[in-house]
């Protein structure tokens, strides 16, 4: 079975390393692609690298800094996984914002050695499975014609940008701009 998950952000990657374990559980062969519009997987666990005269190249997590567990099932069936794989840790957190978002959602959690390291590991996972990985790729259309989705995307990484079309049996849409 062929699978097209757009966004390689966590919910496209769980998304796709979800299916991947449940069809191959159930002897279902499967060939997951997925479909990111950046240059690679992350999405809002974006890693910023800057040069810092007299100190050098410093990192730090910008676009998502923490991330919280709303759902029992979330937190059963994923997060316990990340924990025992050393993905992620529980954060105490520090000033106003970090305060009040452990008051609202009870515990706040962090990827190991940062947020990106979440995508990295889950993109291994999906890669050991046999998953395509395709960057650069900004989906145009899906359509659902006779018993397969049709993707059409636009490949950025060319000049000029391509189109490339391609059938699939499942589709999981990810992300919304």
């Amino acid at each position: 079975m062929r699978v097209g998950v757009v966004g390689a952000g966590v919910s496209g990657l769980v998304c796709g390393t979800r299916l991947s374990a449940l069809l191959r559980g159930a002897n279902i062969p499967i060939k997951a692609t997925v479909l990111e519009w950046g240059r690679g997987p992350g999405g809002r666990t974006a890693r910023c690298r800057v040069n810092v005269e007299g100190v050098g190249e410093v990192s730090f997590d910008h676009a998502a800094p923490f991330f919280t567990a709303t759902t029992a099932q979330f937190r059963q069936e994923v997060l316990l996984d990340w924990e025992a794989r050393s993905l992620v840790f529980r954060w105490a957190g520090q000033g106003e914002t970090c305060r009040k978002a452990l008051e609202e959602q009870g515990q706040l959690w962090v990827g190991v050695p940062s947020n990106h390291a979440v995508c990295q590991g889950l993109v291994a996972e999906l890669k050991a499975s046999g998953a395509e990985h395709l960057y650069g790729r900004r989906v145009m259309s899906a359509r659902f014609v006779g018993n397969t989705w049709r993707v059409t995307a636009v490949n950025r990484m060319t000049h000029p940008p391509r189109r490339h079309s391609s059938s699939m049996r499942s589709f999981c849409l990810t992300s919304f701009w």
